[in-house]
């Protein structure tokens, strides 16, 4: 049903939205880091969902415009915590009911994830609460989750000057206006590539292992027999395994375009893998290219707090 939202013409759509609040947040950042240091976790998560907004909802949070993070993003980080799942994930299930019906009864300006799923609501009886259920995974999914990735990037690249040094050197010879980065050009640059790539291994989004369920006769994993029930491998586990990746602590984007480098990449599945693999990978590819591009061409940065550390504050 919702594979559409994610087709090659889907994707083309999209870049468009997400170029539009890139170039809002470089603006919200210029302005505000003129006043003072500011935070980049809170306004990456002010971008990523105002772009999930609209594409679930049809229209954004307003926390870009308005330099403030809303109160409804406010309940939904609230309810990823796990001491505040309940009531945090009630208050999100109920506002998202009532976005989403609301965006179900107007025409919206261009194609959304919503759009995908109309399409198909009389033939498969999907009720008002199945496309708040749509929406309020699709926000959660794709928003915080890049959010923290821009995040984690930007932290480890400023607390590793030589390879702060190697991406800026890369954009800036690339670009010499904001204007030129796009998602396909941007995916030309092999050292930006290699950065996001190891930003997923050392500080993967997901914090918790994703469940699979093992066939009711059982099954052999990992040279044990365990039978018919729910299983999940932490990814933070295995991208931080020495037999994976040498010294997995440390943020070295070289292991990804080494050639002589033995670390086994195929260990690093931020999206997962087979059939129920995250639909929007090409999408999430798409933002935080565009965004780190972006960022690393108009401006320097510097880490203002050096008490700071990204595994222990998160």
């Amino acid at each position: 049903m919702m594979s559409h939202a994610f087709s090659s013409r889907a994707l083309f759509d999209q870049e468009s939205l997400i170029q539009h609040y890139a170039d809002d947040l470089m603006t919200a950042v210029r302005e505000l880091g003129s006043r003072g240091p500011i935070s980049l976790v809170e306004v990456f998560n002010w971008t990523t969902f105002d772009v999930l907004g609209e594409l679930a909802f049809g229209e954004p949070f307003g926390s870009l415009a308005n330099r403030k993070t809303s109160s409804w993003i406010a309940i939904i980080l609230d309810s990823i915590k796990f001491n505040a799942v309940r009531e945090g994930g009630l208050k999100h299930a109920l506002e998202s009911k009532d976005k989403v019906l609301k965006r179900a009864a107007r025409e919206p300006k261009r194609q959304d994830f919503v759009s995908y799923i109309l399409v198909k609501r009389d033939e498969l009886h999907i009720t008002d609460w199945d496309l708040a259920a749509h929406a309020n995974a699709l926000i959660v999914a794709g928003s915080e989750t890049s959010a923290t990735v821009l995040s984690g990037l930007h932290y480890y690249l400023l607390n590793t000057p030589d390879a702060y040094s190697k991406l800026r050197e890369e954009v800036r010879s690339r670009f010499n206006t904001v204007e030129k980065v796009d998602a396909r050009s941007a995916a030309s640059l092999p050292y930006l590539t290699a950065c996001i790539e190891e930003a997923f291994r050392i500080y993967p989004p997901i914090p918790i292992a994703m469940p699979r369920i093992t066939p009711m006769g059982g099954c052999m994993v990992a040279g044990h027999y365990v039978p018919g029930t729910t299983v999940g491998v932490h990814m933070w586990s295995v991208t931080h395994n020495p037999r994976h990746f040498a010294d997995p602590d440390t943020f070295r984007p070289e292991r990804w375009i080494d050639p002589e480098c033995s670390n086994h990449w195929d260990a690093s599945k931020p999206f997962l893998l087979g059939p129920r693999m995250c639909m929007g990978v090409n999408m999430a590819c798409i933002e935080i290219r565009v965004l780190m591009a972006k960022m690393t061409l108009l401006f320097d940065m510097e880490i203002c707090d050096n008490d700071l550390n990204w595994e222990r504050d998160q």
